[in-house]
């Protein structure tokens, strides 16, 4: 969903080409699929004081907020390549961030308890509640 009105933004109210937007957006989709794995790798062996999945949260909420800010609102002089460079920038940091923050919550639930009905429950809120966000 979230592409989607990405998608339509970009081409309809910054007039960036359809085809470079989708270019964007599928490189975008190529980085997630390197950047998981390698944050999940990261993730299982970071130690900390908070924890090794808490401290991903804490570390890439700022910036996930910042390159939605980004993606969303460009400066108004931006046209042309600049416009697009400034989109490519925004979501490559924007997914790189999210990937920061959504791996280790993914895998947070088995540190929270061990029992599989509490994680259902515990993720099933969490995916309502995100649900009515949207």
């Amino acid at each position: 969903m979230f592409s989607t009105y990405l998608m339509k933004f970009s081409t309809d109210v910054l007039l960036i080409a359809p085809a470079v937007m989708g270019t964007l957006l599928a490189a975008s989709r190529l980085w997630d699929a390197v950047s998981d794995p390698v944050v999940g790798y990261l993730s299982d062996n970071t130690k900390s004081s908070v924890g090794r999945r808490r401290v991903w949260l804490y570390a890439a909420a700022i910036p996930m907020g910042m390159g939605m800010v980004m993606m969303w609102s460009p400066p108004l002089s931006f046209s042309g390549w600049l416009l697009v460079l400034w989109m490519g920038i925004a979501l490559f940091a924007y997914e790189t961030a999210s990937t920061a923050f959504y791996v280790p919550h993914g895998a947070l639930g088995v540190e929270l308890t061990p029992n599989y009905h509490e994680r259902t429950r515990l993720f099933g809120y969490t995916h309502m509640i995100s649900a009515i966000g949207l």
